[in-house]
């Protein structure tokens, strides 16, 4: 019986594909690559790994913007975002990516910084369909630390101009954009997680 159910569990194979990223105690990056058929695979030497139907198109890519000393432990990170965003536009191309861009960038001990997929396509994609991805326009690299906020901004005039652009800091959210706000706050609340759980009443 015990080996039966050995050789059972062992024709399991799970169905998953992700990266487990992070910081150790010593505050060194980690990048481990987990399908379930396989041991981890560490890529923090490599410093970048892809996974998905667009990873090809994407490990290439960001191999090229390393060659190319656009992307780097010690290079600066607005160069890195315009590079990572290269490789997810080459992935596109495969039926399984989609167009839309999550963006988020992490450092150790510090809060989530975040780029909202308008400006990603507002900005950086059309930077990048203008220019490609062989080079980081110095223009764009300037301009990526001022789309970067944190969700603890979410909701401040300051917030506004970042999420959206230049030039609408002030002007009235349309219902579309008060939508986006309503879904990025709610995104807020559960990466501060402030959403509590509700302990069952004592029902004795």
């Amino acid at each position: 019986m015990f080996n039966e159910l050995c050789d059972q569990i062992a024709e399991v194979e799970l169905s998953m594909d992700f990266l487990l990223v992070g910081f150790d105690d010593a505050g060194e990056p980690h990048i481990f690559h987990i399908d379930g058929s396989h041991a981890p695979a560490n890529y923090g030497d490599v410093g970048f790994c892809a996974i998905g139907s667009g990873a090809p198109a994407a490990q290439a890519a960001l191999a090229f913007q390393v060659e190319r000393a656009n992307l780097g432990a010690h290079l600066a990170w607005p160069r890195a975002v315009y590079a990572v965003c290269d490789a997810k536009f080459r992935a596109e191309y495969a039926s399984d990516v989609g167009h839309q861009t999550f963006l988020a960038i992490y450092e150790r001990a510090e809060e989530i910084q975040l780029v909202s997929t308008m400006r990603v396509d507002s900005d950086i994609r059309a930077t990048w369909e203008y220019h490609g991805g062989h080079r980081v326009p110095e223009k764009i690299a300037k301009a990526i630390p001022g789309m970067v906020y944190r969700p603890s901004e979410i909701g401040t005039e300051a917030w506004w101009g970042r999420f959206l652009g230049k030039g609408t800091a002030k002007t009235p959210p349309s219902p579309r954009e008060r939508q986006v706000m309503r879904e990025y706050q709610a995104m807020q609340r559960n990466l501060r997680h402030e959403d509590k759980i509700r302990e069952p009443k004592d029902s004795g």
